[in-house]
């Protein structure tokens, strides 16, 4: 149902952006430091050069490894999808990787990564607690632990940074049902379906649920004033 068994931890305040330096130790000592010696990075994924990207993705991150068919650089995907989130910690994708690995071993630690997928993502929130997609992946890890008014406060923190696709609005919405609102549930489900998204499983929760409506027919574009059409949309000529 995501569009994208596991105990959550909550991570810092949904609206928090930074970390007081007793937290920070504390995250240290279970999570490990960010930056240890002898280590590649951590450079913020959003804003690493394509040299980076390609020297840590193309040794460590392909797509098989993304999809857990395969390692990159062994067999299992556990060790290079390690690898690519000590480098980049708010990969987005590598997130969701470990996160569906964990997922799959049925374990909060999969084979081949030194931390829990719990501590993966308090590393990638505390290196990149601005990041709109890290919030967003957390937020789906959050909804399928069943932390249901924590994945909601996650995904209204992506929400807040800017993010918004019908991808976006569709979990967002699955959320606020998860979390039993389902007015804004509804109201996600329209938006989604404004922004081009298909899936219609968020609506049809709705509907077995009792809350769904259809929106409300939408009015028609304004009139274009004839002085404010285009010469390029304008009728040709008669001859």
């Amino acid at each position: 149902m995501i569009a994208l068994g596991l105990s959550a931890l909550i991570l810092v305040a949904p609206t928090s952006m930074a970390a007081s330096a007793v937290e920070t130790a504390l995250d240290d000592q279970r999570c490990g430091p960010l930056a240890p010696p002898g280590q590649y990075g951590p450079y913020d994924y959003r804003t690493a050069t394509i040299e980076q990207k390609h020297l840590v993705e193309g040794a460590h991150f392909s797509r098989e490894n993304e999809l857990l068919i395969r390692g990159t650089s062994q067999d299992r995907p556990g060790p290079d999808i390690d690898y690519t989130l000590r480098a980049f910690p708010n990969h987005p994708r590598a997130l969701k990787s470990v996160m569906d690995l964990a997922g799959r071993e049925k374990t909060p630690k999969p084979f081949g990564t030194r931390y829990t997928t719990e501590c993966w993502f308090n590393r990638a929130i505390r290196f990149a607690p601005d990041d709109a997609q890290v919030r967003m992946v957390y937020g789906l890890f959050l909804m399928r632990a069943g932390q249901k008014q924590a994945a909601v406060e996650q995904l209204e923190v992506a929400r807040t940074l800017g993010l918004s696709s019908g991808n976006f609005n569709y979990n967002l919405g699955l959320a606020y049902f998860q979390a039993q609102e389902y007015d804004k549930a509804r109201l996600q489900a329209y938006k989604a379906r404004e922004l081009g998204y298909e899936l219609d499983g968020l609506k049809n929760l709705l509907t077995k649920a009792g809350k769904w409506q259809e929106p409300p027919p939408t009015k028609g574009p304004p009139p274009v004033a004839p002085d404010a059409v285009s010469s390029e949309s304008a009728p040709p000529p008669k001859n």
